[in-house]
């Protein structure tokens, strides 16, 4: 027999969800004539954040953007300077679920970006 009940479980995960921060990004997938040079990502979180980075190479293949710094303006904010070349196709994943919060949580989803440069 099996004591296992989905519906519980659902309701759990709803729940701790709930608690997980969220984030915006000023950078949209499918972004085209991204700036070439430095760029600054700025990743905003909507509750404080332990001082940490989860960026990852994208799925599609795309280069991974080269960073020249990062830093945490505030914890909530963190700001990473990209050096882009023109005429480029560059991709990332940020990795909200290995965003920790201060209060033990995460920043739940991630998020897939693909972007060009222009030339």
């Amino acid at each position: 027999m099996n004591d296992f009940d989905l519906k519980q479980y659902n309701k759990q995960q709803k729940a701790l969800a709930k608690k997980n921060a969220t984030y915006k990004v000023n950078l949209k997938d499918g972004a085209k004539d991204v700036p070439s040079g430095p760029f600054t990502l700025v990743i905003t979180f909507s509750k404080p954040m332990l001082n940490s980075i989860a960026l990852y190479m994208s799925t599609s293949g795309a280069d991974f953007p080269p960073v020249k710094s990062y830093a945490w303006r505030d914890d909530k904010t963190l700001e990473v300077i990209f050096s882009l070349e023109p005429s480029h196709q560059y991709g990332f994943v940020v990795m909200g679920t290995e965003f920790p919060t201060k209060d033990g949580h995460s920043a739940g989803k991630n998020m897939e970006i693909i972007f060009t440069t222009g030339k």
